[in-house]
C-alpha cells in the first residue's frame, strides 16, 4: 500500500513539474525567451546639462527583463540599460544642447526586443561648454588660476598651454576636477610675460574652444628656513624650554620624525582657549601658500588626524615685533590671513580614532596639508599659527612637525 502511495505522489510531482515547465518555458528562462516583451510606458523626461532622464513604467509582462535606450551622438550610437527594478534611465554624452531621438526597447531574457518606443529629449548645454563660457583666467603664484562653475559636478579637465619662444604651444599643466565651484591654481611656471591657452574637456572626449590670454605669473619662492625665527609672546610659556618643544622645530626642515613642536600642559596655559605660536619669516613676504606637517615617526601615523593634530586653525600676520602678546581683538596690527580646517584626504574632519586612516590619508600626511592665501593680501614678516581646536581631545593643544611657507618677497612684488 505504501509503495502505491509513494508511486502516485511521484507521478503527481512529475506531472506538476512538467506542466509548470510547459507553461513557463518561454518566460524568464535563463536560456532566453524568444517572445518580445511589451513596450514600456513613457512617464516623462527631465532635461539636464548634457543629459536627460527618461522616466517609464515597465510592462506587466513576464518576458520583460530590462529596458534598453539607444540614441545617437556625434561620435556614433550609444546605448544604456535600465534594470528590471528601475523606473528611469539616464542618457548622456551629448556634445551640445538640442533635440535628440531616443529609442526605448523592452528586452526579454533571451535578448528578444520589443518594437521601439521613440522619445524626443532636449538636453541642456553640456557642463564643459558652460565652464568654458564662464571661465576666468588670472595670474597666480608661479602660474595661473582658473575660476568657473560646474554645477553638475561633471568630471572636467582643463588643459593649459603656453606659447614658447618659437611660437609653439606646449602643454604647461592640467587640472582635473568635479568641484561645483572651480577656483584652482596650476603652478610650476616662470614669472615672465606669457601667452596662455586653456581648453576644457569632459569625460566623453568633447573639447571646448580655446580661451587665450596674455599675463605674467607672480613670482614665488619657498621662505628660507635658515633665516626664520620666532617670537616668544603670549600667555603660553612652554616653548621657552630648551627642549623638543621649541618652535625652532617648526622650521628645521626635519619631517617624519619625533622632532616636533608640542604645546605642554605643564606650561600652565588654558587650552580651552585658542593657542598660538608666532614665527619670524626673516623679511616681508606676500604669502601664497603654506604646508602643515603633523607628527609622524617614519611609518607610525598614530598622531595623524587624531590627538593633537590641528583641526580648526587661523593664520595671522603683522609687520612689527613691538608686541607682548597675540591679541587681535585689541591690537589692529594683527591681520587675519586665513581661517579654515586641515581636512583628511576625503575632505572630512573625523578623527582617526573613529574612522581609521586610509592610504590616501597617509599620503596626505607625507605631503602635508597645503592651504592657500588670497592673492589680494599684503606682505607680512611675522606670522602667527593659531589652533582653535585639535582633532581628538577638543582643546587647542598641538603637536606639529613642520610649517613650510611660500610666497613673493617684498622686493620682488610687482605692483
Amino acid at each position: 500500500m505504501k509503495k502505491i502511495i509513494y508511486s502516485s505522489l511521484l507521478v503527481l510531482a512529475i506531472t506538476l513539474l512538467t506542466s509548470a515547465c510547459d507553461n513557463d518555458s518561454d518566460m524568464n528562462s535563463p536560456h532566453g525567451s524568444t517572445t518580445p516583451p511589451e513596450q514600456v510606458v513613457l512617464n516623462g523626461v527631465k532635461n539636464l546639462p548634457g543629459k536627460s532622464i527618461i522616466y517609464f513604467t515597465q510592462p506587466s509582462d513576464k518576458n520583460f527583463l530590462y529596458m534598453k535606450a539607444v540614441y545617437m551622438t556625434e561620435i556614433g550610437e550609444r546605448s544604456t540599460n535600465a534594470s528590471y527594478f528601475a523606473d528611469s534611465v539616464v542618457v548622456e554624452g551629448f556634445e551640445k544642447a538640442g533635440e535628440y531621438n531616443v529609442k526605448l526597447y523592452s528586452v526579454s531574457p533571451g535578448e528578444a526586443y520589443s518594437e521601439p518606443l521613440e522619445v524626443k529629449i532636449n538636453p541642456e548645454e553640456p557642463p564643459y561648454i558652460t565652464a568654458y563660457k564662464e571661465m576666468e583666467i588670472k595670474p597666480d603664484f608661479a602660474g595661473i588660476r582658473i575660476k568657473t562653475s560646474n554645477t553638475s559636478n561633471e568630471t572636467l579637465t582643463f588643459y593649459v598651454y603656453r606659447k614658447d619662444a618659437t611660437g609653439k604651444w606646449t602643454e604647461a599643466g592640467a587640472l582635473y576636477t568635479k568641484k561645483q565651484e572651480i577656483n584652482e591654481p596650476i603652478r610650476g611656471m616662470e614669472a615672465v610675460p606669457s601667452e596662455f591657452s586653456v581648453v576644457v574637456k569632459d569625460r566623453w572626449g568633447h573639447l571646448s574652444e580655446s580661451k587665450e590670454i596674455s599675463l605674467t605669473p607672480y613670482y614665488e619662492e619657498e621662505v628660507d628656513k635658515k633665516k626664520m625665527g620666532y617670537l616668544a609672546i603670549g600667555e603660553y610659556k612652554g616653548y621657552l624650554a630648551p627642549n623638543a618643544n621649541t618652535p625652532k622645530n617648526l622650521y628645521d626642515g626635519i619631517i617624519g620624525s619625533n622632532n616636533t613642536f608640542m604645546t605642554l600642559t605643564t606650561a600652565g596655559y588654558d587650552f580651552t582657549k585658542p593657542s598660538s605660536v608666532t614665527l619670524d619669516l626673516g623679511k616681508k613676504f606676500k604669502l601664497s601658500r603654506m604646508i602643515v606637517y603633523g607628527r609622524r615617526n617614519g611609518t607610525d601615523y598614530s598622531s595623524i588626524f587624531d590627538g593633537l593634530y590641528p583641526k580648526e586653525i587661523e593664520i595671522w600676520g603683522r609687520n612689527d615685533n613691538n608686541v607682548t602678546k597675540f591679541d587681535p581683538e585689541n591690537d589692529e596690527g594683527w591681520v587675519r590671513l586665513y581661517q579654515g580646517v586641515l581636512p583628511r584626504a576625503d575632505g572630512s574632519v573625523i578623527p582617526a580614532a573613529i574612522v581609521p586612516l586610509t592610504d590616501a590619508d597617509k599620503e596626505l600626511a607625507r605631503d602635508g596639508n597645503e592651504l592657500e592665501f588670497s592673492v589680494d593680501l599684503d606682505a607680512y614678516r611675522y606670522v602667527t599659527f593659531v589652533c582653535i581646536k585639535n582633532y581628538n581631545v577638543g582643546t587647542s593643544r598641538i603637536n606639529v612637525a613642520e610649517l613650510t611657507f611660500f610666497g613673493t618677497p617684498e622686493d620682488k612684488i610687482i605692483q
